[in-house]
C-alpha cells in the first residue's frame, strides 16, 4: 500500500514538473510574439511617418508651384494693355473686385487692395452723366446672364475725364452672387480722334453745302460719291438724280473726250509713282430742261486714306467766266480747302496706319498669350488640382487640422486660377498711350552697362560700339530693348570661349539699322523666327536659364516703334541681331 501511494505521489510531481515546463515554454513564446508584434506595429508607424512626412514635402512643392503660376499670371497680366479683372456682385447689392491687376492703379487711381473687398471707390469716380448707366448695365448682366459690354466716362478729384471702355463675361455662383471675369481699357485718345474727325467732317459740309459752286467727289471709274445742292441750281437735277448720273449724261461728247483724257493721265501717273496733275478747265454740261451749259472747272485728285485708289474733289463754277479778281479768290480758296483735306487724309491716314500696327501687333500677342493659357498654364494647375483631390480623399481623417487646411487652400487657390484663366482667354486689349521723345542712344547704352556689370563682369564678355545716333523714341522701351539683345548675347555664349559683342548703327535714309553681332552657340535656321515669340524656347533650360520672354519683348518693342527685328545667325559661329527704327 505505501509502495502505491509513493508511486502515486511520483506520478503526481512528475505531472505537475511537467505542467510547469509547458506553461514556462507558454509564457516564453507570447512573449517573442508580443514582442515580433510590437516591433512590426513600430515599423508600421515608420512608415507611415516616412511617407506623411513625404506627403507633406509634396504639398510644400505644389504650394510653391501653385505660387509660382500665380506670379507668372501677374506678369503676364501686367504687359497686356487695360485692366484685367474680376467683379463680384453679392446677393445684398454690395461689391468687389476679388482680382484686379496692376492697371487699376492707372485706370481707377486705386490699387487692387483698396477695392478686393468693397468695389465703392471705383463707383465713387464714375462721372455723374454715366454713373447709372453704368450701374443700370451691369443689373442688366447679372440678371440675363448676358456679356458686360459698356463705354462711359470716369472722373477725379482734380477734374480729369477719361473715356472708358468695359467687357466681361458673368457666371452666376450658387449663393446668387454673378462673378465676371473681363477687362477694361482707356480709350480717352481715341475718342479725342473721334470727335476731332466729326468736327471737321461737319465744317467740310457746311462749306459745300452752302458755297454757290457746285463741289463734288468722283472715282476713277466716273461714279460720283457726293455732290453739293448747288447742283440743282446750275443743271436743275437734284442731287439725287445727279449722284446716279453717268459721264455721257453729265457732259456733251467733246467735254467728254476731254475728262477722259484727264482720267487716263491721272491713272498713268498714279500707277508710276509721279506727281498727281491737277485740272482747270471748261466743260460743257448737260442741263434737265435740254440745254448745255459751259463753266469752268477745278480738279484736284486725293489719294484714298489707305494710299491704294485715287478721288477727286471737283468744283464747277457756276458762271461761265469770272473775273480774274474772283477766279483766284476761288483758287485760294480751294486751295486751303485742299490743303485742309489733305492734311485730314494724312493725320487720318496716319491714325489708321498707327491703329492697324497696333490692332495687328496686340493680335499676335493675344494669340500667344491665349495659347500659353490654354497649354502651359492650364496643365499644372489641373495637375494641383487633381493631386490635391486624391490626397483628400487618400487621407480623409488622417490628417490634421493643419493639414486639410493646406490642401483646402492650395485646391481653392488652383480653382481661381483657372477661372481666372478661363476668362483672360476671351479678350484683346488696347495698348497704353506713350511718349517719344529725342533718345541719346550711347546714353542709354551707358545705362545698360551699368545695369549689366555683374554679368559682364563674371563672363568676361568685351563689348566694342560705334559711336550710336539720337533718335526719336520711346526711350525705357529703347534701354529695356538694347538691354536684353545684350543680356542674350553674353548669356548664350560658349563654354570655353569668352563673349565678344559688337554694337553699331546705320543710317539708311529713312532709318536707323541697329546691329547687335556676339560670337556664341548660334541659331538653328529653322529656329530663326521661332526665336521671337514668347515661351519659344530653342535651348535647354538646364544649359541656359531663362523665361523665353525676352525676345518676345524685343520683338513687341521694335514693332511698336515701326521697325522690324531679324536674326542673322549660323551655329557655332554666332549670331546677329538687327532691328530698325524709322527717322
Amino acid at each position: 500500500m505505501e509502495t502505491i501511494l509513493l508511486a502515486t505521489k511520483t506520478m503526481k510531481k512528475d505531472r505537475v514538473s511537467e505542467s510547469e515546463i509547458l506553461l514556462k515554454k507558454a509564457e516564453e513564446l507570447l512573449k517573442k510574439k508580443s514582442e515580433a508584434k510590437i516591433l512590426e506595429l513600430i515599423e508600421e508607424l515608420a512608415v507611415q511617418n516616412e511617407e506623411k512626412s513625404k506627403r507633406a514635402d509634396e504639398l510644400l512643392i505644389a504650394n510653391k508651384e501653385l505660387t509660382l503660376q500665380q506670379d507668372n499670371l501677374n506678369k503676364i497680366a501686367s504687359r497686356v494693355p487695360g485692366l484685367v479683372f474680376q467683379y463680384l456682385l453679392r446677393p445684398d447689392g454690395t461689391s468687389c473686385f476679388p482680382y484686379a491687376s496692376e492697371a487699376i492703379r492707372e485706370i481707377y487711381r486705386v490699387s487692387p487692395d483698396e477695392v478686393r473687398e468693397d468695389a465703392s471707390k471705383v463707383f465713387a469716380i464714375g462721372h455723374p452723366d454715366d454713373l447709372a448707366g453704368v450701374i443700370a448695365s451691369i443689373q442688366s448682366s447679372a440678371q440675363t446672364l448676358t456679356p458686360w459690354q459698356h463705354e462711359y466716362r470716369v472722373k477725379f478729384d482734380d477734374g480729369t475725364i477719361r473715356s472708358l471702355y468695359g467687357n466681361a463675361v458673368p457666371q452666376k455662383d450658387e449663393d446668387g452672387s454673378v462673378l465676371w471675369h473681363g477687362y477694361i481699357s482707356d480709350i480717352t485718345g481715341r475718342k479725342r480722334v473721334e470727335d476731332d474727325l466729326r468736327i471737321r467732317e461737319e465744317r467740310y459740309r457746311l462749306l459745300a453745302e452752302n458755297a454757290r459752286d457746285v463741289i463734288w467727289n468722283m472715282k476713277l471709274d466716273g461714279t460720283i460719291t457726293y455732290i453739293s445742292p448747288a447742283v440743282e441750281h446750275l443743271r436743275g437735277f437734284t442731287v439725287e438724280e445727279a449722284m446716279q448720273q453717268t459721264l455721257e449724261e453729265i457732259l456733251t461728247p467733246d467735254s467728254q473726250r476731254i475728262v477722259i483724257d484727264y482720267l487716263q493721265k491721272l491713272n498713268f501717273a498714279f500707277k508710276s509713282g509721279l506727281p498727281l496733275p491737277n485740272f482747270k478747265g471748261e466743260n460743257e454740261y448737260c442741263c434737265k430742261d435740254g440745254s448745255t451749259l459751259c463753266t469752268e472747272v477745278l480738279v484736284f485728285p486725293l489719294l484714298e486714306s489707305d494710299g491704294s485708289s485715287l478721288t477727286m474733289l471737283g468744283v464747277t463754277l457756276s458762271e461761265r467766266k469770272h473775273k480774274e479778281e474772283a477766279l483766284l479768290e476761288s483758287e485760294e480758296r480751294f486751295r486751303l480747302l485742299n490743303e485742309t483735306l489733305e492734311q485730314r487724309i494724312k493725320e487720318r491716314t496716319s491714325e489708321l496706319e498707327t491703329t492697324n500696327r497696333e490692332l495687328e501687333f496686340h493680335l499676335k500677342e493675344i494669340e500667344q498669350f491665349n495659347y500659353i493659357i490654354s497649354h502651359d498654364l492650364s496643365e499644372p494647375i489641373n495637375t494641383l488640382t487633381n493631386f490635391t483631390k486624391l490626397i483628400h480623399e487618400e487621407y480623409a481623417g488622417k490628417l490634421d487640422e493643419a493639414g486639410n487646411k493646406s490642401i483646402d487652400f492650395i485646391n481653392h487657390s488652383a480653382i481661381r486660377m483657372r477661372l481666372l484663366l478661363k476668362g483672360l482667354l476671351n479678350y484683346s486689349f488696347l495698348g497704353k498711350d506713350s511718349v517719344r521723345s529725342e533718345v541719346d542712344c550711347n546714353k542709354v547704352f551707358d545705362e545698360v552697362l551699368s545695369y549689366l556689370s555683374d554679368e559682364i563682369q563674371a563672363s568676361g564678355a568685351s563689348i566694342t560700339v560705334k559711336e550710336l545716333p539720337r533718335i526719336i523714341a520711346y526711350e525705357t522701351e529703347m534701354r529695356l530693348l538694347l538691354r536684353e539683345l545684350i543680356n542674350n548675347a553674353i548669356k548664350f555664349r560658349k563654354k570655353d570661349i569668352l563673349p565678344e559683342i559688337r554694337i553699331l548703327a546705320e543710317n539708311k535714309g529713312n532709318e536707323w539699322v541697329f546691329s547687335i553681332a556676339d560670337n556664341g552657340i548660334g541659331i538653328k535656321e529653322q529656329d530663326r523666327e521661332k526665336v521671337f515669340i514668347i515661351f519659344k524656347r530653342m535651348v535647354n533650360r538646364d544649359d541656359y536659364e531663362g523665361t523665353g520672354i525676352g525676345l518676345a519683348q524685343c520683338k513687341k518693342i521694335v514693332e511698336f516703334h515701326g521697325g522690324k527685328i531679324w536674326v542673322e545667325s549660323n551655329m557655332e559661329m554666332g549670331s546677329t541681331f538687327r532691328f530698325t527704327i524709322p527717322v
